[in-house]
C-alpha cells in the first residue's frame, strides 16, 4: 500500500487540513513533511481473544541478537498445523490482521509478528538493514525461535506485500509449507503502484472507500498510527516482480484471494502463470477492495478455513 497516500486519502475525505512542503512531488511522496490534524485511534485488540506475546531477536551482519521483533500467538495449544500470517506495507504492522482471528476456527495456532521497522518491533534508522532477503531470513529466525522450525510444517499467509514475502519464503522452503495463501498480493509492484496512482487521481475523494477499504476499521487506523518511517510503502520495493517457480520445485498448494474493487487487482491477475504447474485455487470476495478480511470477515474466514483444512494432511 502506498503508505503516505493511504494516510492522506481518508483525511482529505474527512476535511482535515494537510501541510506539505513545496518539494512534495509525485516521485518524492514518502519524503514529504506533513501535518495531519487527526485524533490517534483508540483500539482495544484484546477483543480478539487471549494470546501469548513476546520478542524474538534477529541479527544483521556480525551483530547478533541486534534487534527485537514483536510476535503474538493465538491458540498456542491447538493441535492443527499453525497458520503464520505476514503483514503488508512494507512496515504496516500486524494489528490490522488481528480481526482475522475470530473468523477462523480455534483449532490451530495463529502467529503474527511485526516485521523489522514497524509496530512493536525495533526500527533501526539504517536503511541498509532492510530488504526482502533480510525479511525472509527474519521469518526463518522467528519460526525457529517459536518452535516452528523446518521440521514443523506450517500454513503461510501473506496479505498484500506480505504475500510477496510469503511467496519468496515458500520458494526457498517448499518442503516446510503445507499451503500458501496470497491475499490481495501484487506480483508486480510497479504495476500495483501505477494503478494506485491512476485510480487515486481519477477519484481522489472516493478512492479510499471504493478501492482500498469500504468500511471503517479501528484495526487499520491503529496500524497506520504505528507504521514505520524508515523503510515503508510500495516505493521501497517497486522493483519487485515475482519470478516463476522452478520446475524442479514441488511447490505447495496455493490459494489466491482477490477482490474485484481492489486497486491492486490488475497486478495480481497473473499468479497462475507465475506458479506454473502448482495446484492453484482462486477465490474472489465480492464487493470488497484491498482488505477483504475487514470488509467481509465471515466470508473471508470460511474460505480460508476450508482451504487450510483441505491441506492439513
Amino acid at each position: 500500500m502506498r503508505l503516505l497516500t493511504a494516510v492522506l486519502m481518508p483525511a482529505i475525505a474527512a476535511g482535515f487540513s494537510l501541510q506539505t512542503t513545496s518539494t512534495c512531488t509525485h516521485q518524492r511522496r514518502y519524503q514529504c513533511a506533513f501535518s495531519l490534524q487527526a485524533k490517534k485511534s483508540k483500539y482495544d485488540d484484546s477483543i480478539f481473544g487471549s494470546f501469548e506475546e513476546g520478542n524474538v531477536k534477529v541479527s544483521r551482519g556480525d551483530n547478533k541478537d541486534a534487534f527485537a521483533l514483536y510476535y503474538r500467538l493465538y491458540n498456542q495449544q491447538a493441535s492443527k498445523p499453525p497458520l503464520v500470517v505476514l503483514h503488508g506495507g512494507p512496515s504496516l504492522p500486524s494489528q490490522y490482521l488481528y480481526p482475522m482471528v475470530p473468523n477462523l476456527n480455534e483449532d490451530r495456532p495463529i502467529l503474527f509478528y511485526d516485521q523489522l521497522g514497524c509496530g512493536k518491533s525495533d526500527e533501526p534508522r539504517d536503511k541498509r538493514l532492510y530488504s526482502i532477503a533480510q525479511s525472509i531470513s527474519d521469518l526463518d529466525i522467528v519460526l525457529q525461535a517459536l518452535g516452528y522450525g523446518q521440521e514443523t510444517k506450517i500454513h503461510l499467509f501473506g496479505h498484500s506485500y506480505g504475500g510477496c514475502l510469503a511467496y519468496e519464503y515458500s520458494k526457498q522452503r517448499p518442503q516446510q509449507i503445507k499451503s500458501l495463501v496470497l491475499a490481495n498480493t501484487p506480483n508486480n509492484m510497479k504495476v500495483a503502484g501505477d494503478s494506485y496512482d491512476q485510480l487515486a487521481r481519477k477519484n481522489p475523494l472516493g478512492f479510499w472507500k471504493q478501492r482500498v477499504l469500504s468500511v471503517d476499521s479501528p484495526a487499520l487506523d491503529d496500524a497506520l498510527d504505528h507504521t514505520g518511517s524508515v523503510w515503508a510503502g510500495m516505493d521501497v520495493v517497486l522493483d519487485y516482480v515475482a519470478t516463476p517457480v522452478a520446475e524442479s520445485i514441488q511447490f505447495p498448494n496455493t490459494l489466491i484471494i482477490s477482490s474485484p474493487n481492489d486497486f491492486a487487482l490488475e497486478s495480481s491477475r497473473d499468479w497462475k502463470s507465475v506458479l506454473g504447474g502448482t495446484n492453484v485455487e482462486e477465490a474472489s470476495l465480492e464487493k470488497c477492495a484491498h482488505y477483504p478480511h475487514l470488509e467481509d470477515g465471515p466470508a473471508f474466514g470460511r474460505k480460508l478455513d476450508e482451504f487450510l483444512s483441505k491441506n492439513d494432511n
